[in-house]
């Protein structure tokens, strides 16, 4: 008889005691806490589209950043009109929390999550592709905030900025 393998269903980390993500555009992190210049080792977190149907495309690549005090997520903005903005105003703090020694996943999780729940979207987005967060990462927090699953796209893992 062969041993039967238990999989283990996938799971979220546990949210770290006080970690709470908060947009930047709503309570701004204080300017003591601003990167000076652009951030360097910025990490994809993931994609997802917004948009409310065609000809409105509302894609935001989001990014993780560390540095001594604060986890910030970046947000690229790559919507119908941003071509007018430069290079650097397509990027921008969406949100933040306070550092402990939470890992950058957990981090990513809990921002994305904490900035996805302010912003009350009323369905969950296509998942463009994944980065710091897999697939299944994004479809446990959209199941969390919408109760249920994002739609995929078929072109997931396919290079974006």
């Amino acid at each position: 008889m062969g041993r039967q393998i238990h999989k283990v269903p996938h799971q979220l980390p546990p949210r770290p005691e006080g970690f709470v993500g908060k947009l930047d555009y709503r309570g701004a992190l204080s300017d003591e806490f601003r990167p000076k210049q652009s951030p360097r080792g910025l990490k994809r977190v993931a994609t997802a589209d917004f948009s409310d149907g065609p000809g409105s495309d509302a894609y935001f690549s989001y990014y993780l950043y560390s540095q001594r005090h604060y986890w910030m997520l970046y947000v690229y903005l790559s919507y119908d009109g941003s071509e007018e903005l430069t290079e650097s105003q397509k990027w921008t703090i969406y949100c933040y929390a306070k550092k402990g020694k939470e890992t950058a996943e957990t981090a990513a999780v809990y921002l994305l999550m904490d900035a996805w729940r302010e912003e009350e979207y009323d369905d969950p987005p296509l998942i463009e592709n994944e980065g710091v967060l897999s697939v299944a990462d994004l479809v446990l927090i959209c199941q969390s905030i919408w109760g249920r699953d994002p739609k995929i796209s078929k072109t997931i893992g396919r290079k974006v900025r």
